[in-house]
């Protein structure tokens, strides 16, 4: 399950209900927007292991790049 302080962070938005994913660059899980009261993919960096040092700069850049894609999404 989610570490007991991100699952503080995102309590007061979201509802989360399972991990979905897991890979190199971090975890995604299926939460619940309470606000907007809709089904979402929350994704957090592993900033350990393959994140760390100077694969960080990279990492970042590519979390970035993939956010923007999404949010250009219409559906």
């Amino acid at each position: 399950m989610i570490q007991a302080t991100l699952q503080q962070v995102f309590e007061k938005q979201y509802r989360i209900e399972q991990e979905i994913g897991r890979g190199g660059m971090g975890v995604v899980y299926k939460a619940h927007d309470l606000r907007l009261e809709r089904a979402v993919a929350i994704k957090v960096l592993n900033l350990g292991g393959p994140a760390a040092g100077e694969a960080y700069t990279e990492a970042v850049s590519r979390f970035q790049q993939e956010a923007r894609a999404i949010a250009r999404l219409n559906h």
